[in-house]
């Protein structure tokens, strides 16, 4: 199907704009959670109330225009697969925060865009071009670049390494998996919600779980004060608005183009890990993120032909 050029323009902007502010969303969210955590607050625990705090904020957001949530066994299904493609990879980078530092974190979320277009490939939703192969290669590179810049310290466990560089993987084959399985008729906001408020329950489950020493503050009164309360409330608003908009732009765009906000992300990320927290990044990192930053330019450059038909993007593999 084709799409006029007026409307392919249209799409285009509106894509750079929602890819903006997705990236800047989430660019922060490394940085609310070190916050967090020289606060007292465990990562995983502001995480948890946030998921939370921005499904009820976006399901109030519903309910004030007069709409109802739509439940349906397709959309609960898909709300519990997105919910756990979205809370893991979430949980381990939050917790890899105070560890690795906010800036390292960040800079993980470049990878998604490589990998995403990887697992495309084995799906055949995207065809091979040299161009995006060299920006996997590159990025990969880039990847394992950082990995070896935590490894010089030895003071840094390298399963915290490993865990921060997972959560892009998580990452990408949950962008694959909320375009393959997008309910039919199913509105952005309605999966957001959904997503949140299941992985919301998905967190908590694993919180639970023996030898999770932060299971115990869930619940635990000592763990609020102002800072942590302001830093909650925050981070539930920012959600509530950037997965709006993460559904909005994974409908227009799809789940490769989708993927760019990682490098939007981590550009934000380690401005502010530097500003706030003095962050310097050391020679590997700086050669990661030219690895990194030549993948991405790669992989745009290679898409710059016009978005394809909404109904091409969300069909399903057969």
């Amino acid at each position: 199907m084709s799409v006029a050029p007026s409307q392919n323009r249209s799409d285009r902007r509106q894509a750079v704009l929602l890819l903006l502010g997705t990236g800047g969303l989430l660019g922060t969210s490394a940085i609310v959670a070190k916050a967090a955590a020289g606060a007292g607050m465990s990562p995983l625990i502001l995480l948890l109330w946030s998921m939370l705090g921005g499904g009820v904020i976006q399901w109030a957001r519903l309910a004030l225009r007069g709409q109802r949530l739509t439940v349906s066994r397709t959309i609960l299904l898909y709300a519990v697969g997105s919910g756990l493609f979205f809370a893991i990879p979430n949980a381990l980078a939050f917790a890899a925060v105070p560890h690795l530092g906010a800036g390292f974190v960040a800079m993980c979320f470049a990878f998604p865009l490589m990998v995403t277009y990887a697992i495309a490939l084995v799906f055949r939703m995207e065809r091979f071009q040299v161009m995006k192969f060299a920006a996997v290669v590159s990025g990969l590179t880039g990847g394992l670049l950082l990995a070896a810049s935590k490894v010089q310290l030895d003071s840094v466990d390298m399963h915290w390494v490993l865990m921060a560089l997972s959560a892009p993987v998580l990452i990408a084959f949950g962008n694959i998996y909320r375009t393959l399985y997008w309910p039919k008729n199913g509105k952005a906001e309605e999966l957001s919600i959904g997503m949140l408020l299941a992985g919301t329950v998905v967190l908590a489950i694993v919180l639970t779980l023996p030898g999770i020493e932060t299971g115990a503050q869930v619940w635990s009164g000592e763990i609020w004060s102002g800072e942590t309360l302001a830093l909650t409330a925050a981070q539930s608003i920012a959600f509530a608005v950037l997965y709006d908009l993460y559904f909005r732009l994974q409908k227009l765009a799809g789940p490769v183009y989708l993927s760019q906000i990682g490098s939007v992300s981590a550009v934000t990320g380690v401005l502010l890990a530097l500003i706030f927290f003095g962050e310097v990044p050391g020679f590997l990192q700086i050669a990661a993120a030219v690895f990194i930053a030549i993948g991405l330019i790669l992989m745009n450059r290679a898409q710059q032909a016009p978005l394809p038909a909404r109904e091409d993007r969300l069909a399903l593999v057969e």
